[in-house]
């Protein structure tokens, strides 16, 4: 599927979630305001997963958890969800979500190999990788080489803050099917297709 046809597909399915749900019990004011904006990069990470129905999703940087939050959404029950972060306690998250055995909560910084050692079974096959850390060139890249080796043969990699700092030399970079979508966050955003082997 080329990203073009993807992002359409994506685009269709963007809704607002309920905030006044049991889901976003947690969540703080400000973060709940931003949900309700249709044309916000969480409701596309929300709409990004129920497209592409991920086996297994893996987010590197999660602050209060509101992008987790988005990424659980929809996800296909036996999905399983894993989020690294190593300053947070996913505050916004509700206690259900803390509790459902396919969501891994990992409170460690991304660059942490042993961690990644020790969770190797684990993040085998990765089919979704949001990344949004720290946000510079160097951070971006050992991250990307780090994972590469868990990810599946298809990867939808999603790319928060890709105009801060350097990012988007690493944005100039990427020899895949990528697509920048700026309209979803004024800090950059965008996707694209890791395929194994290219």
């Amino acid at each position: 599927m080329k990203v073009s046809e993807l992002q359409v597909k994506i685009q269709k399915a963007i809704t607002v979630p309920d905030i006044n749900g049991p889901l976003f019990a947690n969540v703080g004011d400000e973060y709940k305001k931003h949900f309700e904006n249709k044309d916000i990069y969480f409701n596309w990470l929300t709409a990004s997963i129920k497209v592409w129905k991920p086996k297994k999703i893996v987010e590197l940087g999660a602050a209060a958890g509101s992008s987790t939050l988005a990424l659980y959404l929809k996800k296909l029950k036996d999905t399983k969800l894993i989020s690294i972060d190593y300053a947070t306690e996913w505050g916004f998250l509700p206690a259900k979500m803390k509790k459902d055995k396919n969501v891994t909560l990992i409170m460690e910084n991304s660059l942490n190999e042993e961690m990644i050692k020790k969770h190797k079974k684990l993040l085998m096959g990765i089919d979704y990788l949001f990344v949004d850390t720290v946000h510079n060139f160097d951070q971006l890249t050992a991250e990307i080489k780090l994972y590469e080796p868990f990810l599946a043969d298809t990867c939808l990699v999603v790319l928060d803050d890709i105009m801060v700092g350097d990012m988007y030399e690493y944005w100039k970079i990427i020899d895949y099917p990528k697509l920048e979508i700026p309209q979803y966050h004024s800090s950059g955003f965008g996707f694209f297709i890791y395929k194994k082997g290219k």
